[in-house]
């Protein structure tokens, strides 16, 4: 995991991948 937000909204880096995708979802 980097510092990089969901590309999807603005979520939490915890539930952000390393791709920037949401693993926890929304």
């Amino acid at each position: 995991s980097g510092g990089q937000r969901s590309r999807t909204g603005g979520l939490s880096v915890c539930l952000a991948g390393p791709d920037g995708r949401v693993l926890g979802g929304g």
